[in-house]
């Protein structure tokens, strides 16, 4: 239950009660927020859904190459790596699975992830991620780049509009055309627009 939510400016506060299995937790709030649009993890035209993956200083850049990377190659998933600053990192894991399958995928990566990307999974049913800067004050900061990704022509189809999407932004048709993917294009996608933390 939300007691207070306010936002001045860039700046937001909060004060919120959670209940949690035996504990009730009292959150507060006062933080320095951006302004950002992301995409959701599912789409309009499938059921199906795909795996992101949001990192925080718990897991750096060595642990996503060398653990978190050869998971996904072995869970049959393509995948691409983000930086969004020195030391933060996204996965976007463009193959259609069930929702089941994410699920299960979610419980098995949620030692790496960022616990509010993972609260919000478990609230929302879904995840946004983020592939341009933010907005804060009017002005784009914190570029985003892409340092890695892997492509398996054997796997499950991939999400063409997520692909597409990605191209474009970063002006590079970096998967090819040799990948599965669906019929769908990035009229298919759903935009999210919300408020992140402005470290």
């Amino acid at each position: 239950m939300t007691l207070l939510r306010t936002r001045l400016g860039n700046w937001r506060l909060g004060i919120r009660i959670e209940r949690l299995p035996h504990t009730l937790v009292v959150r507060t709030l006062f933080s320095h927020v951006a302004d950002t649009i992301g995409i959701l993890n599912k789409f309009s035209n499938t059921d199906k859904m795909c795996l992101f993956l949001d990192f925080d200083d718990k897991c750096n850049i060595e642990k996503i190459i060398t653990q978190v990377i050869p998971e996904l190659i072995s869970d049959g998933l393509d995948y691409i790596l983000f930086e969004t600053s020195s030391n933060h990192h996204n996965i976007i894991c463009p193959t259609l699975i069930t929702k089941d399958q994410l699920d299960a995928l979610m419980m098995k990566y949620l030692k790496y992830m960022d616990y509010r990307f993972a609260y919000v999974y478990q609230r929302d049913n879904c995840n946004a991620i983020r592939i341009t800067p933010k907005l804060v004050d009017g002005k784009m900061l914190r570029q985003i780049k892409i340092i890695a990704s892997g492509f398996n022509a054997y796997n499950q189809p991939c999400h063409k509009g997520i692909l597409e999407l990605i191209s474009d932004v970063f002006e590079n048709d970096f998967w090819g055309t040799f990948i599965k993917t669906d019929d769908s294009t990035k009229d298919d996608l759903i935009e999210r627009r919300y408020e992140t933390i402005n470290w």
